[in-house]
């Protein structure tokens, strides 16, 4: 309410089908844009699988897979065609993949043609699975980080994880692709420098209240993450 200060603020909607962002400027009116994850909606309806991936890898000189690495790998947020050509030689190369949901990610994966081992890894059980995990590195096994779209860690599971396996002395190994706060700052047309990334706002109404107050004062633009539900 303070247009004084000038608030440039995105809120990046996170729902069960995909991610849409909503741009809000307090003091300069209302942009709207949307970013639609399709993952999801294969499940209801059958989609035609892209082979592109698998008539091409025998073509290109593929990623090299590492033993006992952790890939941090991102993956679409809208478009299923919105990763890179890195990103599918380590899904397809590595020993297992480690899902937020193990059911997104084999849709993700049947659509490119790569058949993986999936093993999931969410807020429930990351601090029991990583230790599962580092024993797999321990191993010599490659492993494959994704959450269910964007990038693993933020604002999704998959920190905890990367710690610990850090602390294990293991290597660790990020494969960049989408981002839902960069893609709607990209797009917003508002200052992109500074910025402040928040996550997800509390869900209570009077700490949430407290937490926007406590912004008031601050400058550049704020992006946060909401959930619609």
């Amino acid at each position: 309410k303070n247009n004084d200060v000038g608030h440039r603020v995105i809120f990046i909607f996170i729902g069960r089908f995909g991610r849409c962002a909503c741009v809000v400027n307090s003091g300069r009116g209302c942009i709207g844009l949307v970013i639609r994850r399709q993952c999801r909606l294969a499940t209801k309806r059958k989609t035609k699988q892209d082979n592109s991936y698998q008539q091409r890898k025998t073509h290109l000189l593929q990623t090299e897979v590492r033993p006992a690495t952790l890939y941090v790998v991102a993956t679409p947020i809208g478009n299923l065609r919105d990763i890179t050509l890195r990103a599918l030689d380590i899904l397809a190369n590595v020993d297992c993949v480690i899902a937020e949901d193990t059911r997104n990610t084999s849709t993700m994966l049947q659509h490119h043609g790569i058949n993986a081992k999936l093993l999931s890894l969410h807020q429930h059980n990351e601090r029991e699975r990583s230790e599962q995990i580092v024993e797999r590195l321990a191993a010599g096994q490659s492993l494959a980080l994704v959450s269910d779209a964007g990038t693993p860690g933020i604002s999704d599971p998959g920190a905890i994880l990367v710690d610990s396996v850090r602390r294990a002395g293991y290597k660790i190994v990020p494969i960049p692709g989408a981002s839902a706060l960069a893609t709607a700052l990209s797009a917003s047309g508002m200052q992109s420098i500074p910025f402040m990334f928040h996550g997800f706002l509390p869900v209570k109404s009077a700490a949430r209240k407290k937490f926007l107050e406590s912004l008031l004062e601050q400058s550049g633009t704020l992006i946060f993450y909401e959930a619609p539900h």
